[in-house]
């Protein structure tokens, strides 16, 4: 069979491999741009479009100058507003764990969006990236008990996977991981409906003021960290000192 094939694609001589010319090369992408273009690329689009759903796309507006590298969130800068997208989504849904810290959900997602769909919801040039918050707005529209669609933070995105999103060594899609979002407090990052924590205060939450205020920054915000947590720890009642990391005598 390999005899053969190789004698119908070059001349029959005792070496065919150095008869062969460059432009018999089936991958080749100077001659496949056309099946590339009209078909996978369209093939995409269709698939996502008939078997994808539609969810809310948070864009992180991290700024690494800003970073507070103690939690690994930016408390002052804040999610822009979502826009819908069309995406298809692979979910696993584990078992919750319980552990010293409470429950914990380890699903995990797996998204895949043509670029060309990204480019028209976000701009060109404009990518998903790790931190940014995907909800899946339409697949838990009808949960009952006022709870609303799980929220994942993206972990990492790929534009090549041969196996997957790359026939014809094209690029189409991004292929997008996540995990379970849990709530930080940052401006403009969505919460699950019903998903409260056991405290849920000005001392263990958001700052003093913040909810009349909407998003702003520390500055904006009436109280300080010091402020609040005298409610809590108020050395002042057995002394002088109200430094709440404690002092010198």
């Amino acid at each position: 069979m390999g005899k053969n094939f190789f004698n119908t694609q070059c001349a029959a001589t005792s070496t065919p491999f150095k008869t062969c010319k460059s432009t018999d090369r089936f991958t080749d992408k100077t001659n496949t741009a056309t099946e590339r273009q009209l078909l996978y690329q369209n093939w995409f689009t269709e698939e996502i479009n008939l078997y994808g759903q539609k969810v809310n796309y948070y864009q992180n507006q991290n700024n690494t100058d800003n970073l507070d590298n103690l939690y690994g969130e930016n408390p002052t800068i804040p999610y822009n507003k979502p826009k819908p997208v069309i995406m298809m989504v692979e979910l696993n849904e584990s078992a919750p764990m319980l552990s010293q810290f409470g429950l914990m959900g380890d699903d995990d997602i797996t998204c895949y969006v043509t670029i060309s769909s990204f480019y028209t919801t976000f701009g060109t040039g404009e990518e998903p990236k790790s931190g940014d918050i995907i909800e899946l707005s339409e697949y838990g529209s009808d949960r009952p008990g006022g709870r609303t669609g799980r929220c994942f933070q993206i972990t990492q995105r790929l534009d090549e996977d041969i196996n997957k999103i790359n026939p014809l060594m094209g690029h189409f899609c991004w292929l997008i991981k996540g995990k379970r979002f849990d709530f930080s407090f940052e401006p403009g990052a969505p919460k699950e409906g019903q998903s409260n924590q056991v405290i849920d205060d000005t001392l263990t939450g958001t700052f003093s003021g913040l909810s009349s205020l909407g998003i702003g920054n520390y500055n904006q915000i009436v109280g300080t960290t010091n402020d609040d947590s005298k409610e809590v720890f108020d050395y002042g009642k057995n002394g002088d000192n109200d430094d709440v990391y404690g002092g010198y005598q």
